[in-house]
C-alpha cells in the first residue's frame, strides 16, 4: 500500500492539483457567499488569483502540447478523462446557472452580486474554447503533415520507377 501511495505521489501533477484545489475552494466560497448574503473577502482575492492562474495553467498545457513533435501528448500533460477541462466548464456553468436561477426566483433573498461568478464562468468558457480550438488545429495540422508525407512517398516512388525504366 505504501508503494502505491509513493507511486501516486510521483505521478501527481502539482500544477493540476493546485488548480483543482483553487477551483474547488473558489466555487465553495462563492456558493457560501451567495447563500449567506455576506461578502467574504477571501473569495475576492481567490477569484482574482484564479483569473490569473487559470490562463497560465491552460497556456502551460497548450505549450506542452504544441512542443511535442508528434500528435501525442507527453506523459506529463496526459490526464484522465475525469479531470479534463470539460469538467471545469461544466462545474462553473451548472453552479452559476443554478445560483442565477435561484436569484431570479427568490429576488432579494439571496446575494444580489453574481457578477463575479458570471465573469469567471465567461473566462472559463473562453479558455475552454481557445484550448479546444488549438487542440483541433494541431490535430488537423498533424493529419495534413501525414498526408503530405504520404504524397511525397507516393510521388517519390513513381519518379524512381521512371528513372529506372529510361
Amino acid at each position: 500500500m505504501f508503494k502505491k501511495f509513493i507511486q501516486f505521489l510521483k505521478e501527481l501533477d502539482p500544477v493540476k492539483l493546485g488548480l483543482d484545489t483553487i477551483t474547488i475552494l473558489l466555487l465553495l466560497g462563492l456558493v457560501i457567499q451567495f447563500f449567506r448574503r455576506i461578502d467574504i473577502p477571501a473569495t475576492e482575492w481567490l477569484a482574482d488569483l484564479y483569473k490569473v492562474i487559470l490562463p497560465i495553467c491552460a497556456g502551460f498545457y497548450e505549450i506542452n502540447r504544441w512542443a511535442t513533435g508528434d500528435n501525442r501528448e507527453t506523459p506529463f500533460t496526459q490526464r484522465e478523462r475525469a479531470i479534463q477541462g470539460e469538467y471545469y466548464v461544466a462545474a462553473w456553468t451548472v453552479v452559476t446557472g443554478i445560483l442565477l436561477f435561484l436569484q431570479v426566483i427568490f429576488f432579494n433573498y439571496y446575494s444580489s452580486k453574481p457578477a463575479e461568478m458570471i465573469t469567471i464562468t465567461s473566462e472559463v468558457w473562453g479558455i475552454f474554447v481557445a484550448t479546444n480550438g488549438s487542440k483541433k488545429f494541431k490535430e488537423l495540422r498533424a493529419k495534413a503533415q501525414d498526408a503530405l508525407e504520404q504524397a511525397k512517398k507516393f510521388t517519390g516512388a513513381g519518379q524512381s520507377e521512371k528513372k529506372d525504366g529510361t
